[in-house]
């Protein structure tokens, strides 16, 4: 990966001559940001005990905002995430 001199906030979110919508889009390309191993390992964890307390957690941490991509998060458990919506 390539990253310039940076004279703009432009220039801070390009790579590889790839300009990125966000800051943390081009932290994450770079692998500045830590992954979200931890929560998705947590959230299995807690998803063999209880969905309703699952989907409490997730809350908790999109509020906190200390994933690096919650959407990605999101889509991984999205099935138990929205399971029983219905009812």
């Amino acid at each position: 990966m390539q990253v310039g001199c940076c004279t703009s906030f432009v220039d801070l979110r390009t790579i590889d001559g790839i300009v990125y919508v966000t800051y943390r889009d081009a932290c994450h390309v770079l692998r500045l940001l830590a992954y979200d191993r931890e929560f998705v390992d947590d959230i299995k964890e807690v998803s063999k005990f209880a969905s309703g307390y699952l989907k409490k957690q997730f809350v908790s941490l999109l509020i906190s905002n200390c994933m690096s991509r919650a959407s990605d998060v999101w889509e991984s458990f999205l099935e138990l995430l929205v399971d029983g919506i219905l009812y």
